[in-house]
């Protein structure tokens, strides 16, 4: 079994990173988007966290970094890789 605060205090990192690029260069990498978004799916295949406990590992962070809470509707429109959407396969698993 995973260790549970290990994981979250990597997850939180790299979020930390994501959130303060998107923050400074109104940008975030795909390469990282795409590593959170394996991290995620890894966190649900081994059990680690459950979908609700991601998503609010994910607000909590989100408003941390800009001070207002995660709007999901507007990641979905994003272009510029700044969405954090727990992958939809993770919810399945």
């Amino acid at each position: 079994m995973a260790n549970k605060e290990r994981y979250k205090e990597v997850l939180v990192r790299i979020l930390n990173d994501h959130y303060n690029d998107i923050k400074l260069k109104n940008s975030g990498t795909k390469d990282r988007q795409q590593y959170i978004d394996g991290y995620l799916i890894a966190a649900r295949a081994l059990d680690v966290f459950s979908y609700d406990e991601l998503k609010e590992i994910i607000d909590d962070t989100h408003f941390k970094i800009f001070g207002k809470p995660f709007r999901r509707e507007n990641s979905l429109k994003s272009k510029n890789h700044s969405r954090i959407i727990i992958p939809l396969a993770s919810q399945r698993i």
